[in-house]
């Protein structure tokens, strides 16, 4: 678990190395891999440093029936209630993939704003 909040450190300075140039092309967000592979910390400290700079962040979800499964299994609920009960939805949130929802889940999509991609 060390080692993954040493990778979103590292996308935190280069966010802060690169976004607040306006001569540099590449920009960049705060992405974490998949619902099935990160810790509800990591997901925290993720949307803090997110809010902390004013800009988005995006992660795989429900990309395949085994993250639905594995978020069910392991936590007793769907990956988008987990989100919602660890204070991961928001305006500012990009779901990539996001192909297994159903009902109640589009219904918090709706409620947070949360950006489907």
């Amino acid at each position: 678990m060390k080692r993954e909040f040493e990778e979103l450190r590292k996308n935190e300075r280069f966010i802060v190395k690169n976004n607040s140039d306006p001569n540099k092309l590449v920009k960049g967000i705060f992405a974490l891999h998949a619902s099935f592979t990160v810790t509800n910390e990591l997901m925290r400290l993720a949307k803090e440093l997110a809010e902390k700079y004013g800009m988005p962040y995006a992660m795989h979800i429900e990309e395949g029936l085994v993250d639905v499964y594995h978020n069910i299994e392991r936590y007793g609920k769907r990956p988008f209630e987990r989100f919602r009960d660890v204070g991961f939805l928001s305006s500012k949130f990009i779901a990539v993939y996001a192909v297994q929802v159903i009902g109640d889940e589009i219904e918090l999509i709706k409620k947070y704003g949360v950006k489907v991609a």
